[in-house]
């Protein structure tokens, strides 16, 4: 399974019914707004309820912001849906 092979973080979730995949980057010319992009992102996958696959922020401006509010939110709600990959998998 791609959770055993790759690691990362999280909940191990069910892929054989369906599973959202989740790359974002900061929007560059917008670094203040990426805390405010990725924790609205955040909430409305939770919400779906639907198992999501969660992969890493490049490094570009603004990831600092993208990455802080990813481990937040991960530590303070410990969401069931989602696994956070730290690193791109699937190579």
């Amino acid at each position: 399974m791609i959770l055993l092979k790759n690691g990362g973080v999280g909940e191990n979730i069910e892929l054989s019914n369906g599973y959202v995949i989740v790359m974002q980057h900061p929007v560059t010319t917008e670094y203040g707004k990426a805390l405010n992009h990725i924790n609205e992102t955040l909430h409305a996958i939770i919400e779906t309820g639907l198992p999501t696959m969660w992969f890493w922020p490049n490094v570009d401006a603004g990831s600092d912001g993208t990455s802080k509010g990813i481990r937040s939110f991960r530590e303070k709600y410990r969401p069931k849906n989602i696994h956070f990959f730290l690193k791109t998998c699937c190579h």
